[in-house]
């Protein structure tokens, strides 16, 4: 799959660039099923929103968390394709966004770098794919005239797979961020 991907090699030297990168439909170290998430801004990095996933039962217990930091250039990349979607998906849910719901700090293991995402949907569920992509392959391949057709292999981090509604909430809350 190619990507646009965002190269700036100083604040003021900034690029555009479409770069093949491969990611795989398997291999992903946690698979999930999500009715929460939330955003924050993180601290000392411009833009970036680090992103909760949760599960919790109908008595308040988070089950199961997953959070990941996304970069302001990752939500950048996407902005276009995300809304493209949305726009297929249909009429955006009735109910209020909420993002403040947070897992309990026991529950984090790491905060993942996601700079690659991909959604999808079937009916009413629907499904994020997160990746990262390293950030120097990126660089190097973009300063390559061969082998540009070879693609950068992506590092599969989590599937969560969530109600279509929720994916639309999220979706529409990391938009709001891209203007921020």
């Amino acid at each position: 799959m190619a990507k646009d991907v965002i190269i700036s090699e100083s604040p003021d030297k900034v690029k555009t660039v479409n770069i093949a990168v491969d990611m795989p439909a398997i291999g992903f170290p946690v698979s999930m099923y999500c009715n929460r998430f939330g955003l924050e801004d993180v601290p000392n990095a411009e833009g970036a929103v680090l992103a909760h996933f949760g599960f919790v039962s109908t008595a308040g217990e988070v089950l199961s968390s997953y959070t990941g930091v996304l970069s302001k250039t990752m939500l950048m990349v996407n902005e276009s394709d995300w809304g493209k979607y949305l726009g297929q998906v249909g009429t955006a849910p009735e109910r209020r966004l909420d993002v403040s719901w947070r897992p309990p700090s026991s529950k984090i293991q790491t905060v993942a770098a996601i700079n690659a995402l991909r959604v999808g949907r079937t009916g009413i569920d629907a499904e994020l794919r997160l990746y990262t992509v390293s950030m120097i392959a990126v660089i190097e391949k973009s300063r390559e005239h061969a082998a540009q057709d070879k693609p950068i292999p992506a590092q599969p981090l989590a599937v969560l797979q969530s109600s279509l509604e929720l994916q639309q909430l999220l979706l529409l809350a990391l938009l709001k961020r891209v203007t921020k």
